[in-house]
């Protein structure tokens, strides 16, 4: 079955065309202190985030460029053209993470290029960046199981997909999403106005990641309050759903 896409508007800026894109810092940081405790390594988190009394936590969504330690020289900056160049070009969301980053797995919502027609694939694909390193949001790291990610890059000599950075690999928005549409020419009939479809959710996500994915695509995350650790298990509606924009999504949560 066809899978809904959602339809965006076209007003907001092109991302090439907003300055100072890689290194502008994404989200919302909210301040951690640390504290040493005798000689063990425990610590004590002071966030800003109304999430921390059991309510549902405030993550903002992710967007811009997607930070990375991969040594790479920026030899193009992101503009419209150069993405038109990239050989392949994905939006999918992070299903797992091996080798300490060095190797994830992704949920394919769509290919632009470079791929098969089916919404559902697997894809597995190196260098997206060390998941460890210094990233731009309040979890600490640059992506996690959840992040929903537009990706694009080359081919190696080997058939192999090597992704670009520099602007080239983003966070999943509205608005970078309408301007892949448009650089790529996606053929997927849109959804009429002020409609959405819930994006695929991994299981084993944090409820924080995933309240930013579905603030992202512009609904509302419903988180049951449940005592830490909370790891979502599903939402309802079911992802694929076309609904409203602004609608209420319930999270489902494992405790334990």
């Amino acid at each position: 079955m066809a899978r809904a896409r959602e339809r965006v508007t076209h007003s907001a800026a092109r991302p090439w065309e907003r300055t100072g894109d890689r290194d502008r810092p994404i989200g919302v940081r909210c301040t951690l202190a640390s504290v040493l405790v005798a000689a063990l390594a425990a610590w004590s988190l002071t966030s800003c985030d109304p999430g921390d009394d059991g309510t549902t936590p405030q993550s903002a969504p992710r967007s811009g460029a997607l930070p990375t330690t991969v040594a790479e020289s920026c030899a193009r900056s992101y503009d419209e053209p150069g993405l038109r160049a990239q050989a392949f070009a994905v939006d999918a969301t992070v299903d797992s993470v091996r080798r300490h980053g060095r190797r994830v797995d992704l949920h394919v919502t769509e290919w632009f290029r470079g791929g098969s027609a089916n919404s559902g694939d697997s894809l597995t694909l190196d260098g997206l960046g060390d998941p460890a390193s210094e990233g731009a949001s309040e979890l600490g790291v640059p992506y996690a199981v959840g992040t929903r990610l537009l990706v694009s890059g080359q081919y190696a000599a080997d058939g192999s997909r090597v992704v670009w950075h520099c602007g080239y690999t983003r966070y999943w928005s509205r608005d970078d999403d309408a301007a892949w549409r448009d650089a790529f020419g996606s053929t997927d009939p849109p959804l009429p106005d002020g409609l959405v479809a819930v994006p695929y959710v991994p299981f084993g996500a944090s409820d924080r990641e995933i309240v930013g994915l579905l603030r992202a695509a512009g609904l509302e995350a419903d988180v049951p309050d449940v005592d830490w650790p909370h790891y979502v298990i599903g939402v309802d509606p079911p992802a694929g759903t076309v609904v409203p924009l602004g609608s209420k999504v319930q999270v489902q949560i494992g405790d334990g």
